[in-house]
């Protein structure tokens, strides 16, 4: 599928730790009956939203989190004194120490060591702007990340490191652009990924000064997470065009032998398994997503045990099991959404009854916003937000729905399920006027996904064919659709469009890569790339011709505007994993979210 709000599962496992591992891939559900119209006021729950500015919240980043110990059900929260947003606790030895990664008041990421007394030492990286300890093993020797660059975001920091009784050693993989270690073993072996020139990631193991890169069976890219005293690794493969991406990736676990045989790792009922640790009995624990939610795991003798902390809509994610079987990691994880204005001064939005993510998707030239939320239940609602009141939009009998746009009439366009409350894929699409619903199907289509509406009532969206192809469509006023494919692709969706005519969307071109795309009022498609990026996605299209998005470079998921040929990068201050812009309106506010 191709879908604008899968791009939250992006930047590997390092950003979805600290923040919210699986940013459901934006599935829409194949409804089998017409759902009945029903007047939106009807369904509609108004309350009023607290808000705050940037300025008044000036070191919030974005996300929330407190690491973990689980000993035996004896839970123990990790949350380092003096950090502000999250304690993340990323490894634990049989010895009771534990490391991993906090922010200060000031916004910098720092690592962490915790003594069995509970006593907490920083561990920072020599002239290191941010610093992250990974993992620990019973000798007392840490792995890391660290970099040089005050922007780095927490969890894409650029060289290894290995510390060994106070001694600091850099690790970098010889020509890569970045390397991170995220384990060590009692022989002293570290494991890992690195980011080649290509932009595809691969494991490595790291022996006695010598380098081996590991490439997992089933995707174009590898990241190796942890190793037993055997040799025994895990990690996980995916292919690197869909992270990020509109389609979404698949992400493959795998167990690796000492002799280099894979074994597949894949938690039941889902396409999303990320083993994180291995002990030396044989014992793994990870995270999987059960409908967009991270929920830790343990694996032991082909038995799979969910791991939920707390409740289990709050998110839990496993990162590691020592020989005691003692599990550290993070939970309660939360996501913001947020508004730009012209002068580039930030709001963020959090629906008052929001638990885990509040993501606006559009703003139209009356200040109206729409977007989604999910409530203390795990539901995913819709919303109207209009001046500092919000309206929550529940398709009538449908377990979850989405708005995607909003014109300056007030018509809104969305899609719907009735497969779950989090489950919204395939999708049927739909038409709020002033309180009248209308389905929008392309006809024979088994997936319709609206993507926006301009002010004459003109739709363009993505569906999926009878033999599984996806294209883009136009939808006139009169109810006639129309076919719209880049030329070449294998995949086409349309998600944004202004008056005039032009369309920017996403496909997949031949070689399987995710790309953006420009189509002009006459049928011409232009191809939009960050300079510099390995991933660009275009969200939405002003009547300007101003063009917003997100894209990806070697440091993080970043926000952009493009205007007149000119490409101007969206950061939220003080925003440590990344920016996501999703909307424009003409006056130029943009509207997204921060993690």
């Amino acid at each position: 599928m191709i879908s604008e709000n899968s791009t939250r599962f992006s930047r590997s496992t390092r950003a979805a730790i600290a923040a919210v591992v699986f940013s459901a891939p934006a599935v829409v559900s194949l409804v089998p009956a017409r759902a009945v119209a029903q007047p939106a006021a009807e369904k509609a729950a108004v309350s009023a939203g607290g808000e705050m500015t940037a300025s008044r919240k000036k070191n919030d980043i974005g996300i929330r989190g407190h690491g973990f110990v689980q000993d035996n059900n004896v839970l123990t929260t990790i949350d380092v004194p003096g950090a502000t947003t999250f304690s993340l606790a990323l490894g634990t030895n049989e010895a009771g120490q534990t490391v991993g990664a906090y922010v200060d008041k000031k916004g910098r990421v720092h690592g962490f060591l915790r003594d069995s007394g509970g006593n907490f030492t920083p561990i920072d990286f020599p002239g290191a702007a941010a610093t992250v300890a990974w993992k620990i093993n019973a000798l007392g020797q840490v792995v890391g990340a660290y970099s040089e660059d005050a922007g780095s975001p927490a969890f894409d920091l650029h060289h290894g490191f290995l510390l060994d009784k106070g001694v600091f050693t850099t690790i970098d993989v010889p020509g890569a652009l970045q390397t991170q270690p995220h384990a060590i073993n009692n022989r002293g072996q570290i494991v890992g990924e690195y980011l080649d020139s290509t932009g595809k990631y691969h494991g490595f193991l790291l022996d006695g000064g010598v380098f081996t890169t590991i490439d997992a069976p089933g995707g174009t890219s590898t990241q190796a997470y942890d190793i037993d005293d055997s040799g025994r690794i895990v990690g996980i493969s995916f292919n690197v065009a869909n992270l990020g991406n509109p389609m979404g990736s698949t992400v493959r676990g795998f167990l690796r032998d000492a002799q280099g045989a894979f074994t597949a790792i894949e938690a039941p009922g889902t396409t999303q398994t990320q083993p994180l640790g291995i002990n030396n009995t044989g014992q793994i624990v990870g995270v999987y997503d059960a409908e967009g939610r991270p929920r830790g795991f343990l694996l032991d003798q082909a038995l799979f045990t969910t791991i939920d902390v707390t409740d289990p809509l709050r998110g839990t994610i496993v990162v590691d099991i020592n020989d005691d079987g003692q599990l550290t990691g993070a939970f309660d994880l939360v996501t913001h959404g947020y508004v730009r204005d012209r002068r580039g001064d930030f709001t963020t939005i959090d629906h008052p009854d929001a638990v885990e993510i509040t993501q606006p998707f559009w703003i139209n030239n009356r200040g109206q916003i729409v977007g989604h939320y999910n409530d203390a239940a795990g539901t995913k609602h819709a919303f109207l937000r209009d001046g500092d009141g919000f309206t929550t939009i529940d398709f009538p009998g449908a377990p979850g729905s989405e708005v995607r746009r909003i014109n300056d009439a007030g018509q809104i366009v969305g899609h719907y399920s009735t497969l779950g409350n989090r489950v919204l894929f395939p999708a049927r699409g739909y038409l709020l006027d002033h309180g009248v619903v209308t389905p929008i199907d392309v006809p024979g289509a088994l997936h319709t996904q609206p993507g926006d509406i301009d002010n004459s009532g003109r739709i363009v969206g993505e569906y999926q064919d009878a033999a599984g192809m996806f294209h883009g469509f136009l939808r006139d006023p009169s109810g006639a659709f129309t076919t719209i494919d880049v030329p070449g692709a294998v995949a086409t969706s349309i998600v944004g469009m202004n008056d005039e005519g032009w369309m920017v969307g996403l496909y997949i071109d031949g070689a399987g890569v995710g790309r953006s795309f420009l189509r002009d009022p006459g049928g011409t498609f232009t191809t939009i790339d960050v300079p510099g990026a390995t991933l660009t996605l275009a969200r939405d299209i002003n009547n300007a011709g101003e063009v917003v998005g997100s894209f990806g470079d070697e440091a993080a998921i970043r926000g952009f505007i493009l205007s007149q040929g000119t490409f101007t990068t969206i950061d939220v201050p003080d925003n440590v994993l990344g920016t996501h812009a999703s909307g424009i309106d003409d006056r130029g506010r943009i509207v997204g979210i921060r993690d």
